[in-house]
């Protein structure tokens, strides 16, 4: 996966990389994830990041190297599928009613990842909303984004 990003993209990631590493150590303190993501322009909220540390940080040493900084940089980047539509709106759905607030779908679809409009935001919200009562039910919502996603 990490493989695949342009030298251009790997260039920046590598800068991004050593000011954080001034020590020239070749690893990151996990901590550092967060500041590391914004200085690439991505923008996670703070539990997506603690949940990246939790999965690639498997002996618990507290430290990432540039691969595997390139690997997390690639799976926050790569286009999402109707899969990880599915688990990303049950991360934000803390009660698991399968139901999220039209405002708070908003907000997550205009600040994070691959970032819409406002305009489109809304657009895919009133059409998710088949009811019409500002609750988004995350069956209809994840069907209409995958169609949207093909048709990229």
């Amino acid at each position: 996966m990490a493989d695949d990003l342009p030298e251009e993209t790997l260039k920046e990631l590598k800068t991004v990389f050593e000011s954080l590493d001034p020590e020239n150590t070749g690893s990151i303190p996990s901590s550092a994830l967060d500041e590391a993501l914004k200085a690439m322009e991505l923008n996670l909220f703070p539990e997506e990041v603690e949940d990246f540390v939790f999965d690639i940080d498997k002996d618990g040493d507290g430290v990432i190297d540039f691969n595997l900084f390139t690997e997390i940089y690639s799976k926050v980047t790569t286009p999402l599928n109707e899969d990880d539509v599915m688990q990303a709106f049950k991360f934000f759905d803390k009660d698991e009613t399968g139901i999220m607030p039209a405002d708070k779908l908003k907000e997550i679809l205009v600040t994070l990842g691959d970032k819409m409009t406002e305009k489109e935001a809304d657009e895919l919200i009133r059409t998710a909303d088949m009811n019409y009562d500002g609750k988004i039910e995350y069956i209809n919502f994840v069907g209409l984004l995958a169609s949207e996603l093909n048709n990229k």
